[in-house]
């Protein structure tokens, strides 16, 4: 007894060209949009660096360090008040 195979019979079936070439096709633009869409965002991120770069650079010529004086009044040893909930001692 032979043994039927599924799918369609030897021979009937034809690849469809202009499908292969559309998904071709398709699949090369989506690529071509998606290093465009990194380039631009590695474009962003250059921008982001330079702009906090000049944020730092303009900040450090407009420092006043008069400003400085009471920023640790009682130095750099612990808070002499303790949080809330914890004993004082």
């Amino acid at each position: 007894m032979a043994v039927r195979r599924a799918g369609a019979a030897p021979g009937s079936y034809k690849v469809d060209l202009f499908a292969v070439l559309l998904c071709l096709l398709i699949g090369f633009v989506l690529n071509l949009g998606m290093r465009s869409a990194a380039r631009f965002e590695t474009l962003l991120v250059y921008l982001k660096i330079a702009l906090v770069l000049v944020v730092i650079v303009v900040g450090a010529f407009t420092v006043s360090t008069g400003n400085w004086s009471d920023f640790f009044p009682f130095g750099l040893s612990p808070a002499r008040i303790p949080p809330a909930g914890f004993p004082r001692g």
